[in-house]
């Protein structure tokens, strides 16, 4: 009760605040006292709890939504998670919009219970809404970066005052830059193959502040929330922290997932995307993070379903996974674990040019950044500042131009583009409830062997397409294994077997393990259940002649 009462102290004091004058960098999403008004909101509906799980360095709290009907630990569970990676904020934008479609969703509820926690950066989030816009991954711990005995000395500036930080580009005749010949606005590294003399030195958008001839190496904070998972740690890297899960808002939600043994997969939005990039089988010869068994196979056929569900061409590349949340809930904590980018810049069809009037081939470096120039034209986004001159006190000989892409703009959709995403994604999890396992009771035969003596058996049998069990989570030994448990009338005795046995995993598509028990009892009726957290319980009568 306690904690519920500070749960709703935090969010009326959260949602009281005045709200900021600032829109943020896009229009259309939520800063932390609106997100914290939505969360107060959910609350009041009857399927929706709310817990705090911890208060960040900036005095925000990470929330947590259970969504139940009935008692949320009697049901195989589903973890959802927004924005691991702060600076793409639509995950948790769309991580809200599921918990209220899920509050109302009726025939889900009755099988599944739903956990939320669609904001688990809150400090580093906030950067969206703080001006000079910034992409800020990082949480607000104070860090040395540069490893020069100070700490966040070195950080970005707005030099031309126009509320973003871009880049900043230096003549240098020892430059490795130069403007792209097919759009000025790009730059591109010199290629000497092609007798290309660099032109340009390119900077984040600042100043020298320890005069160590490096620019902006030590900004504010911090950790990144996606760079401090045990699995496969980034020692000492820029964003990791001083050690694994060392931060409040790590801390809380692998508390939060170890504390719901429930939970039977883990649905994340997160650049370390194994959806449109499935994670390979062991074996085969590949880069990107291998599955033992037959795990590949089971998660690359949701990536297919969600993929076509999606219908998004030319996904960018997964993130390293290095220190990240998606494969950590894979390896570590033992389950299923699926991670998309979601969103990102369609691709741009170029009309063909006349011959006559286009004679030049195209150069088709930078492609991606091409791409962004013109899905930016052709939707009317104001994401591009033009290269303009400043005087910058570093360079007081040289021409200085600050300019580039707006910050997030490139990482975020229009926020008129959410509630549809939002409704694919509300697809996506209801075709990953049906592929669960689902565990019955089947063929109970009763043999009378004489003398009150008789042999029980049972099929236990798989319906869903997964197994109750991945093989990492056999390995891991972190989800519960499977029982049976039989209660016998009173007077009973095993002869043979015991009243409750674990068993491993069952395959999916109708795998089956068969159970057999010797039992002496005049007569009467047994009950037999077959269970576990993450696939939940089901059970059976049994009459003994």
């Amino acid at each position: 009760m306690k904690r519920f009462a500070h749960v709703l102290i935090c969010l009326c004091v959260a949602a009281s605040r005045t709200p900021a004058a600032d829109t943020g960098a896009l229009p259309g999403y939520t800063d932390y006292q609106t997100f914290a008004q939505q969360v107060a909101d959910l609350a009041k509906h009857p399927h929706v709890k709310v817990d705090a799980l911890g208060q960040t360095l900036g005095k925000r709290e990470v929330y947590a939504l259970t969504i139940a009907d009935g008692e949320p630990a009697t049901k195989p569970a589903l973890l959802i998670v927004g924005s691991v990676e702060a600076p793409q904020l639509f995950g948790s934008e769309l991580a809200m919009r599921l918990a209220r479609r899920l509050a109302d969703e009726g025939d889900l509820l009755k099988r599944f219970t739903f956990y939320i926690i669609p904001r688990p950066t809150p400090d580093a989030s906030e950067a969206f809404f703080t001006k000079p816009y910034v992409e800020r991954s990082t949480n607000h711990r104070p860090t040395d970066d540069d490893r020069d005995a100070a700490v966040d000395e070195d950080g970005p500036e707005d030099l031309n005052h126009d509320g973003f930080i871009t880049m900043m580009r230096i003549e240098d005749p020892t430059g490795e830059w130069i403007a792209h010949p097919d759009d000025p606005r790009l730059m591109i590294k010199a290629d000497a193959s092609k007798g290309e003399a660099g032109k340009y030195k390119l900077y984040v958008e600042g100043v020298d502040n320890d005069h160590d001839e490096l620019f902006n190496e030590d900004g504010p904070g911090g950790v990144n929330f996606n760079r401090n998972f045990p699995n496969d740690y980034p020692y000492f890297k820029e964003g990791a922290g001083p050690h694994q899960v060392s931060e409040v808002e790590t801390r809380a939600v692998a508390d939060f997932a170890f504390d719901h043994n429930n939970i039977a997969a883990v649905f994340t939005f997160s650049p370390d995307d194994n959806l449109f990039h499935p994670w390979k089988g062991r074996g085969e010869r590949d880069e990107s993070m291998t599955m033992p068994g037959k795990d590949a196979m089971y998660a690359g056929h949701f990536a297919e379903i969600y993929s076509d569900l999606h219908g998004g061409k030319n996904p960018p590349p997964a993130g390293s996974g290095k220190g990240a949340f998606v494969p950590w809930c894979y390896e570590d904590f033992g389950r299923w674990s699926f991670g998309t980018r979601a969103w990102w810049p369609p691709t741009i069809e170029q009309k063909k040019e006349d011959d006559k009037k286009e004679d030049k081939k195209k150069d088709g470096r930078d492609a991606d950044e091409m791409n962004l120039l013109h899905w930016m034209d052709k939707e009317k986004i104001d994401g591009f500042v033009n290269w303009t001159p400043i005087q910058h006190p570093d360079f007081p000989d040289r021409k200085v131009e600050v300019g580039g892409f707006k910050p997030f703009v490139a990482i975020n959709p229009p926020a008129g583009e959410l509630d549809a995403l939002a409704d694919k994604h509300m697809k996506a999890i209801a075709k990953l409830i049906d592929l669960m396992p689902r565990v019955k009771i089947d063929h109970v035969k009763v043999e009378p062997l004489g003398g009150s003596v008789y042999r029980l058996t049972a099929l236990i049998i798989n319906d869903g397409y997964l197994p109750t069990m991945s093989e990492m989570g056999r390995i891991s030994r972190e989800p519960n294994p499977l029982q049976a448990a039989i209660e016998l009338p009173k007077g009973a005795t095993f002869l043979q077997g015991f009243s409750r046995r674990q068993f491993g995993p069952i395959a999916g598509s109708g795998g089956h393990e068969e159970l057999a028990w010797l039992i002496h009892c005049d007569a009467g009726e047994a009950t037999m259940r077959v269970y576990s957290p993450t696939t939940g319980s089901t059970s059976t009568k049994v009459t003994l002649p």
